[in-house]
């Protein structure tokens, strides 16, 4: 009997799965597939990790969950380790694949695997979903031709008519909804990552219904250490245990429950800046890692290894940057604060090439997404979607008005445990 598969990547849930429903509505036998694929493992052209332990760990932990959620609605999921044409041929041919369905990718070698992919399978009917933008590009009022040079004229645009299409509900509810369980949004998750959707659900569910911490965002989204001053659903998107509409619509529930204020309505505009840098990514292509950025501005490409050595492992002298690089390395993490006043000091401070610090993030991040990550480094650099030249810090004045007492900077910079705040951002006290 022929079989349909499903070739998971950076979507891993089961709600909010176009390709998932597409397959089940075959009514064939249906399978899941995951491709861990070599170059997840191999060394960036800077010499970096692709991808260190804490986006491994949370994709492994991702895979699981999607397992289980797979199983509640008989669909098993295989690991593939190998190239995605190579392994994906190989099960065709185990599995009398006939049919196979994927959420499209814009990176660049996402891209080369789908055509690897396209290559490999020539009698099997291939087709590719978009599902990672809260608006569907093919809803937006213009052309991705016409995409806005900046990201207030797009906004104005999309809000004046927003369609954001409804999140289609977990798979299990086609396939047996008797013995559907419902979303396991009643515990908190601990403070830190944990991969999958439960733990993403259990996240969003605790931010706004739970501690009813959304309705502070916009005061607290720049704070550097306390787990509700941001939403902490980066990773979730990022690796697709979360989809944008799923965030969405659920606070739009807040909002017909409580109130819609303007926090409320600022987590829904960062997700339409990442749908922007989406937007950007899909238009510009490889341009996004050019050094030259979209403008062809040329800056610095100075690639200093001591320089870039002392910013990396927060060894600079600057409490600000230096905390947040070493809590990168401890956990993961930076507050989306801490990344540009970082991002800023290795281009307008050290004048080195924004690539490397680029490169760096992509090696660290647990939440690590290409379009973010190369679109706001683009954007500090000033060769991106800026109408300013570039976004230089200062990180002093940064450190005071967002670490005024210094617990940050001696929570990560042992040197500094027994200065107090004016001490730490009013004098070089360590090197």
């Amino acid at each position: 009997m022929s079989t349909t598969v499903v070739w998971f990547r950076t979507d891993l849930r089961t709600s909010d799965h176009e390709p998932l429903l597409k397959a089940v509505s075959t009514r064939q036998p249906v399978r899941a597939v995951y491709c861990h694929e070599p170059r997840f493992q191999q060394k960036n052209e800077y010499g970096f990790p692709k991808q260190r332990s804490f986006r491994a760990e949370f994709i492994r932990e991702s895979l699981d969950d999607l397992k289980s959620q797979l199983q509640e609605a008989g669909i098993p999921l295989d690991e593939l380790h190998g190239e995605s044409g190579v392994e994906l041929k190989n099960y065709a041919k185990l599995h009398h694949v006939n049919k196979l369905y994927f959420h499209d990718s814009v990176g660049t070698e996402e891209r080369e695997s789908e055509q690897q992919v396209r290559a490999a399978l020539p009698d099997v009917e291939i087709e590719s979903f978009i599902g990672d933008h809260l608006i569907h590009p093919d809803d937006l009022p213009f052309a991705l031709e016409e995409l806005p040079k900046t990201f207030t004229p797009f906004r104005k645009m999309v809000e004046n008519q927003l369609q954001v299409h409804p999140a289609y509900p977990p798979i299990a509810h086609f396939t047996k909804p008797d013995h559907h369980s419902k979303e396991n949004w009643v515990q908190p998750p601990p403070d830190g990552f944990k991969g999958g959707t439960k733990a993403g659900l259990a996240r969003l569910h605790d931010f706004t219904f739970g501690t009813r911490a959304i309705d502070t965002y916009k005061e607290t989204r720049n704070g550097l250490m306390a787990w509700n001053d941001s939403t902490k659903l980066s990773p979730y998107l990022a690796l697709g245990c979360l989809s944008p509409r799923m965030i969405y619509w659920h606070i739009k529930r807040y909002e017909r429950e409580y109130s819609a204020n303007q926090s409320t309505y600022w987590v829904v505009f960062e997700l339409l800046w990442r749908d922007y840098f989406k937007l950007v990514h899909r238009k510009f292509k490889e341009k996004i890692f050019s050094s030259r950025g979209l403008n062809g501005r040329r800056i610095s490409t100075r690639r200093d290894p001591l320089d870039f050595a002392k910013w990396a492992e927060g060894r600079t002298g600057a409490p600000l940057v230096d905390a947040a690089m070493r809590e990168l390395k401890a956990t993961g993490f930076m507050s989306n604060r801490c990344r540009q006043n970082a991002a800023s000091y290795l281009v307008h401070d050290l004048n080195l090439d924004w690539r490397l610090g680029a490169a760096w993030f992509e090696s660290w991040l647990v939440d690590y997404d290409t379009a973010s990550n190369y679109g706001n480094w683009m954007y500090v650099a000033g060769v991106g979607n800026d109408p300013r030249v570039g976004r230089k810090f200062n990180v002093t004045k940064q450190g005071l008005d967002y670490d005024g007492k210094g617990d940050y900077a001696r929570l990560w910079i042992p040197e500094l445990a027994d200065k107090a705040g004016d001490e730490i951002y009013n004098g070089a006290l360590y090197s």
